[in-house]
């Protein structure tokens, strides 16, 4: 998934809001030569949040094709802008066009899949990370504490499209359908943390804590009322930064994945040859093995004084984090 963000503005550079966007996603051409009829566009939703939180368009976390979204859409911006998700479309090395148009302006934006023109059956672990308007990560908390914010990931299964069967085994087309499935996952933090167990949410989704208390009494909508009374309880203590101040990289174990359905289609395709059977033997191998993903990054930072307008006063703590003279907060790694 990818996301545009844009900001409709006056001639004097004001934001403007009830601004009416139009979006749409359009296929620039497939170095693949996929058989006809199998390629898919992709599609455009509203990936802005209401005030719970929760995506507009009720997609599921990392929307894959067909769970959301449709070719073209129309948004109206809020003096935040407008916000738009592409889900691009199902063929490898296809270059993708999203067309933003507002009133008489208009502007382009092109992305490419990757992979290649015969793949076979791929695994892909997805993650949403806070980022700065730079794209950098700004996951941030003290070394050693709690990092106030659940952690996700969704395990997604590529499966290319059979075009031939040579010897029980299948040749792939470039085209491929992505769906969410379930696996053993476990997360492992870096430079001395420690993750709290993995909870299945669902469609592919697996969650973790990094020491998740909160100190507002919110509540998580996709907990039931007892989830949310046992969290601060299950959470406390079980995952938390390494004392040290560096970046601590969060990275989700995926073994075991399920697809019994592909593994069955193999079956059928089976012609009981030898090179038939080493073939289900190596997607079996595939899928118990899995792969590691380092899905988050955390810094843990020991705040100090960079530079105040005025001494510290007595009392205060002498970790917090001051303005300096040009009214920006600072703190570093010490």
């Amino acid at each position: 998934m990818q996301n545009i963000q844009l900001q409709p503005q006056d001639r004097f550079a004001n934001p403007l809001a009830n601004v009416t966007t139009r979006f749409q996603i359009t296929s620039q051409g497939n170095t693949c030569d996929p058989p006809p009829g199998v390629v898919h566009p992709g599609a455009i939703f509203d990936s802005s949040l209401d005030a719970d939180g929760q995506m507009r368009d009720s997609c599921p976390e990392n929307p894959v094709r067909g769970e959301c979204g449709t070719q073209s859409r129309s948004l109206v911006s809020t003096l935040f802008g407008v916000s738009a998700g592409v889900i691009l479309g199902n063929t490898s090395q296809t270059r993708f066009r999203v067309t933003a148009t507002a009133g008489p302006h208009s502007d382009s934006f092109d992305y490419q899949t990757l992979g290649g023109c015969r793949d076979s059956l791929k695994i892909a672990v997805l993650a949403t990370r806070i980022v700065n308007e730079t794209g950098e990560a700004i996951n941030a908390t003290r070394a050693g504490q709690a990092f106030k914010r659940p952690l996700s990931v969704r395990v997604m299964l590529s499966e290319p499209e059979i075009e031939s069967v040579s010897d029980g085994v299948p040749k792939y087309s470039s085209a491929s359908t992505t769906y969410a499935v379930n696996a053993d996952v476990d997360f492992r933090v870096s430079n001395g943390g420690v993750a709290a167990a993995a909870v299945n949410r669902g469609t592919g989704v697996y969650q973790t804590t990094v020491g998740f208390i909160f100190q507002d009494h919110f509540l998580l909508p996709q907990l039931t009322v007892l989830e949310n009374v046992l969290l601060p309880h299950l959470a406390e203590g079980t995952v938390t930064t390494g004392s040290p101040p560096a970046i601590n990289t969060v990275t989700a174990e995926v073994r075991n994945i399920i697809v019994s359905n592909f593994l069955q289609r193999l079956s059928n395709l089976s012609d009981g040859s030898k090179r038939a059977a080493d073939y289900r033997q190596s997607v079996e191998r595939l899928l118990a093995d899995g792969l590691d993903y380092d899905s988050y990054e955390i810094y843990g930072v020991e705040p100090r004084i960079v530079g105040v307008n005025s001494p510290v006063p007595d009392g205060m703590d002498p970790n917090a984090i001051f303005v300096n003279d040009h009214q920006q907060a600072e703190y570093g790694a010490q």
